[in-house]
């Protein structure tokens, strides 16, 4: 098979192969990017396959009519905003969400609180009647629907963060869909609340957007749950999913011996680069889902050692390439750092040094600050 290579403006080097077929709809095309975009996918290491020779001005012109980014029309963010919280550093645009409150206005964009979110962040929800002291502004049942209709994400955001029952979360996280291809951070954190098994199956089932089923395979650990999804999900990239997770959960090991930090840190600096995952980023493939599942098992020292590693990378004093996989090392440390009231005020120690610790690399910002927030959000202490 003939490969070559080329380079995109300024992404990775992709490889190119020859007599591509969409691996979603099974058709010859000749450009992956444009089958891809048709069918409503991130344009990843995949996107830029085909049958042909590579012809820089037929991706540009794909990726210009497609208008597969919301807002990308302006030139100088064709491939991609550089997002500073709000803001776009590049163009100027500004999107609502992740916003950098101040004495009630952005201090980024300039953008008034809404009071919604205000009177959402100082509302004190408890999760039976007989634990309140006072009744709760805003109902439960009110809340979620603020989450599922509000226009502000912002609001949204808030009012997921005050939800605690479990119907109502796993309601939300089912019915919310991707704007503009993006899944919002307001329902990446409704499914990462939604910690009742069956209420996940339920999400991992039925959510209308795919990625939520997709992320939702890789926290199940019921196997009759992950078969029906495996033979009966429309989507086949969920299909992966939860077979990949079958086969993780089938080719587990028991921990027979912890690695030394310095192991475990030079291990987890090789998958963040990507390096033990054949150099691409896919958060549903096998080898990924099974190295997240060996740091998991590893326990609240594996947690305390990523966290030591992204705040290494946030320095600076990381080898290129680190960003890859980084994302995935925050959604590993939750799930690493332990059940008990003492673990998860040391896991709300780390994820606020992950969120708070100053750099300015946008990478870091962009792979790792944004989930480890998100991670905090979704964090019941």
């Amino acid at each position: 098979m003939t490969k070559i290579k080329s380079f995109v403006g300024g992404a990775a080097y992709q490889t190119y192969k020859a007599g591509y077929t969409c691996e979603y709809c099974g058709n010859p095309v000749s450009w992956g990017l444009i089958c891809r975009a048709s069918h409503g996918q991130s344009i990843t290491h995949d996107s830029y396959k085909t049958k042909d020779s590579f012809h820089f001005n037929g991706i540009i012109t794909a990726i210009t009519n497609l208008n597969y980014y919301n807002g990308r029309q302006n030139m100088k963010c064709l491939f991609g905003h550089k997002w500073n919280g709000c803001m776009c550093s590049k163009c100027g645009k500004t999107r609502d969400e992740q916003h950098q409150w101040k004495n009630g206005k952005c201090s980024v964009c300039g953008v008034t609180q809404p009071d919604k979110i205000q009177g959402l962040k100082n509302q004190s929800i408890t999760e039976t009647p007989k634990q309140q002291t006072a009744p709760p502004v805003v109902s439960q049942t009110d809340l979620a629907e603020i989450a599922k209709n509000d226009k502000n994400s912002d609001v949204r955001r808030e009012a997921i963060k005050k939800i605690i029952d479990q119907d109502l979360l796993s309601a939300v996280a089912i019915n919310a869909c991707a704007e503009n291809n993006n899944i919002g951070l307001d329902t990446i954190i409704a499914y990462k609340k939604t910690n009742d098994p069956s209420k996940l199956a339920e999400v991992a089932r039925n959510a209308k957007d795919w990625s939520v089923r997709a992320s939702c395979c890789k926290r199940l650990e019921d196997t009759d749950v992950l078969n029906d999804i495996a033979k009966n999900d429309v989507d086949e990239i969920v299909q992966r999913a939860a077979e990949n997770k079958l086969r993780v959960i089938s080719e587990r090991k028991p921990v027979t011996h912890e690695p030394s930090f310095e192991s475990l840190f030079f291990q987890v600096g090789l998958f963040a680069r990507a390096e033990t995952t054949g150099g691409l980023y896919d958060p549903n493939s096998f080898e990924s889902m099974n190295i997240c599942d060996t740091f998991v098992s590893y326990g609240k020292n594996s947690a305390q050692v990523m966290k030591s590693y992204l705040m290494t990378c946030a320095a600076g004093k990381e080898k290129y390439g680190w960003w890859t996989n980084a994302s995935l090392i925050v959604e590993c440390i939750p799930l690493a750092a332990g059940d008990s009231d003492a673990d998860k005020l040391m896991l709300f120690s780390w994820l606020t040094q992950l969120v708070n610790v100053t750099s300015n690399i946008y990478e870091y910002d962009n792979n790792v600050r944004r989930y480890a927030q998100i991670e905090l959000d979704a964090l019941s202490i």
